[in-house]
């Protein structure tokens, strides 16, 4: 089965006081190239994703949430800063924090509220492989974490056959990175990509 090549990342926002009743774990997870009805949970037929059933079963699932971008970099900048793309001015891949100043993200919101803030590989935008490959922190925010862990991996360079999904019908155009969907079934087990391997934190 080839494995999926998308990003999928974790924001952990975890009570530092589990004995109050009001206090709640969350739990944030966005990733590259899904879309919402390649899901089971929201009633695909064909793909099988048991685990974020699981957690859609346990959680709040959306219906309604829409993208403020039509790419990643804006999309996620706007996500934790609770603004439009065009109020942040990040409108490329750039963190948003010179456009926003000293106004908290929401992670940095649960942070100050003595919440335990940390992410797992790309929240804000990290360079396709390069970044992903340096396990570098790419356009992050530190402000935003009590601690930050960076998932290396090979991403579409990863040696196997791969496939260019985007814009090649006759499945004849090489396998290239960029804003370009591609799936790579690597030689070797999941450990090869980044979301097989165990997260590491930064250098400081």
């Amino acid at each position: 089965m080839p494995t999926r090549l998308f990003s999928l990342l974790v924001l952990l926002l975890l009570s530092t006081d589990g004995t109050k009743a009001k206090d709640y774990n969350v739990f944030f997870i966005i990733s590259d190239d899904l879309t919402a009805t390649a899901l089971s949970c929201y009633g695909n037929k064909v793909c099988s994703t048991p685990n974020i059933d699981r957690l859609a079963d346990r959680g709040t699932r959306f219906s309604r949430a829409y993208c403020q971008g039509t790419y990643c970099g804006p999309s996620r900048a706007s996500f934790m800063s609770g603004y439009y793309p065009h109020a942040t001015g990040t409108l490329g891949y750039t963190s948003p924090r010179p456009a926003i100043g000293d106004r908290p993200t929401w992670a940095e919101h649960f942070k100050n509220a003595g919440y335990y803030s940390a992410r797992v590989s790309k929240i804000y935008h990290m360079g396709v492989p390069g970044g992903i490959e340096d396990g570098s922190d790419g356009a992050d925010d530190p402000r935003s974490w009590s601690e930050r862990f960076n998932s290396k991996g090979p991403e579409w360079k990863a040696p196997g056959k791969g496939e260019t999904l985007e814009g090649n019908p006759d499945g004849n155009k090489p396998v290239v990175g960029g804003n370009t969907f591609v799936v790579v079934e690597a030689e070797g087990d999941d450990l090869v990509h980044a979301d097989g391997k165990p997260p590491q934190r930064p250098p400081n």
